[in-house]
């Protein structure tokens, strides 16, 4: 597995735009499909947020995840956020996930930031297992979101 930049990658644009879309369209209803694929076409840089990563093997693309300077409108001092992690379902279990988000946050680390925050349904527990924490609970779309912090 290589993790690389999506500027090398642009062809699977539609497919990470598709994912982006129906894992989180509960969160942010207005966004369509068509604006998340331009939003990913803007994050060609691979030094300034936003930066989106891209796993891939010889099977193709394995999944996403990027690094935003904003994701929740309602908390706007906190920044930079982990975000859009996404593993194809055919790889979940294979350690996509913990490689990419090491990635991000080694690039965080890099540019200065002491932490890095992440949003994700509580039930879920996958940050909490890699050092991550719920800085605080909140309901998004009858859903109860934890907003995580790592320090890095």
């Amino acid at each position: 597995m290589q993790i690389s930049h999506i500027k090398y990658f642009q062809v699977w644009i539609p497919i990470i735009a598709k994912w982006i879309h129906e894992e989180w369209s509960y969160a942010f209803p207005a966004l369509t499909l068509t604006e998340i694929q331009r939003g990913l076409f803007g994050r060609m840089n691979e030094t300034e947020m936003p930066i989106t990563l891209v796993a891939h093997d010889e099977r193709g693309v394995l999944g996403t995840a990027s690094l935003k300077a904003k994701d929740m409108d309602s908390v706007p001092e906190l920044t930079p956020w982990l975000s859009a992690v996404y593993i194809n379902p055919e790889y979940r279990g294979q350690g996509v996930s913990k490689a990419l988000i090491a990635e991000i946050e080694k690039l965080a680390s890099v540019a200065g930031y002491p932490k890095l925050y992440a949003f994700n349904p509580i039930s879920q527990g996958v940050f909490e297992k890699m050092g991550w924490r719920v800085l605080e609970t909140i309901q998004v779309a009858g859903r109860n979101i934890g907003i995580l912090v790592k320090d890095l």
